[in-house]
């Protein structure tokens, strides 16, 4: 030990190394995981944006096909915009509820969506 301005300087701990301590590098998600979350988050989200898009440029087909107004179909939007919020809300129950599992109940979730809106 040495003496630095009259005080007795203490010895530094070793910081712990995550290539060698096994614990720490267990809890360190690897680079090429991280990628791939924030890819299929990305993909998710913009198949997610485009099917929501599209009712509004679809609505005077959807009219014609269905032998109705465009007027009558108006609830589309209301419903569309209903279920959305009480599917957040029953999501949001269920991610506070398993909370250690957030990104892959989040993540399934947001794929089941995506294939369940192509499928339509």
């Amino acid at each position: 030990r040495g003496v630095l301005f009259g005080m007795e300087e203490e010895e530094e701990e070793e910081a712990p190394n995550r290539h060698t301590d096994e614990g720490v590098h267990a809890l360190v998600p690897s680079t090429r995981h991280r990628w791939l979350c924030h890819s299929v988050y990305c993909l998710c989200y913009i198949a997610i944006g485009a099917v929501t898009a599209m009712l509004g440029p679809t609505l005077v087909p959807l009219a014609e096909e269905a032998g109705r107004s465009v007027g009558s179909l108006a609830a589309l939007f209301t419903s569309r915009g209903l279920g959305w919020f009480f599917g957040s809300v029953v999501a949001g129950k269920i991610l506070d509820r398993f909370h250690g599992s957030g990104h892959r109940l989040l993540m399934v979730g947001l794929v089941l969506n995506t294939v369940s809106l192509f499928l339509v």
